[in-house]
């Protein structure tokens, strides 16, 4: 369990260079679809921890394209999208939430 719900991969050589972070972020693409994947199909979590683990794997995400070149902050926002449908199949009350709430 806590293989996959560590969501913190992001944060481990997270480039502090905002500009950095874009390329970062690009070479990290298929990390967060697999951690998107493994978080939704993780065995024996409750619906409460599968969110929790998207939630943070966003937050994550989100950091990275925070203050970074417009590329990638497009990127990040597409990646928050990906969670929130991820999200929105498992607790679909609070996936429609958070589509719905996306700036």
């Amino acid at each position: 369990l806590s293989s996959v719900m560590d969501t913190n991969f992001v944060n481990v050589d997270s480039p502090a260079n905002y500009n950095e972070r874009g390329d970062y972020l690009k070479r990290n693409i298929m990390d967060i679809e697999q951690k998107i994947k493994d978080i939704v199909e993780a065995p024996n979590t409750s619906v409460i921890q599968r969110v929790d683990g998207l939630l943070e794997l966003d937050r994550d995400v989100l950091d990275l394209g925070r203050g970074a070149p417009k590329e990638a902050m497009i990127l990040s926002k597409k990646y928050s999208r990906k969670i929130y449908r991820a999200i929105s199949k498992i607790d679909k009350q609070t996936g429609k939430l958070l589509l719905d709430h996306l700036d």
